[in-house]
């Protein structure tokens, strides 16, 4: 059966337009395809800068607590500074009172004839000790501790 140039026309329209709709089915597919990558784009951007911003988070609570315990050692160190300088200072104000004490006895008792210095103890109660510094050796050592094998 040989076809009439009747259906040979309408047999091509009907396949240009059986293509034209395949080709915008095609169409119409890749453009949801891209869109749902482009989709699935942005959802892992949205998620990476999420766990970014939530590492930032983590990272600037982190720097807030040891920045806070720094703080605190320093506010004890600072503390512990200003009492040892307050105990230096009331210290330093005794043996003044002390050495005043002396004086004044020491001059009322020139005044009286007699020597003050007699009747006054040998070291105050508030001086120190001092250590001869040594580098090497400890004191008292012999000189045969130098000697080799």
């Amino acid at each position: 059966m040989r076809m009439t140039p009747e259906q040979k026309r309408r047999f091509i329209e009907e396949e240009k337009a059986h293509l034209r709709k395949m080709r915008g089915l095609k169409v119409s597919a890749r453009a949801r395809a891209m869109q749902a990558a482009a989709k699935n784009r942005i959802n892992a951007m949205v998620t990476g800068f999420t766990s970014m911003v939530d590492t930032h988070t983590e990272f600037v609570d982190r720097l807030q607590d040891e920045t806070a315990v720094s703080e605190a050692r320093l506010d004890m160190a600072l503390e512990q500074k200003r009492e040892s300088l307050e105990d230096a200072r009331a210290a330093r104000l005794r043996r003044a009172d002390a050495l005043v004490a002396q004086l004044e006895a020491a001059e009322l008792a020139s005044k009286e004839g007699s020597s003050a210095y007699d009747d006054l103890p040998e070291s105050s109660e508030h001086e120190t000790e001092v250590c001869p510094k040594t580098i090497g050796r400890m004191p008292g050592a012999g000189a045969s501790d130098d000697a080799g094998p």
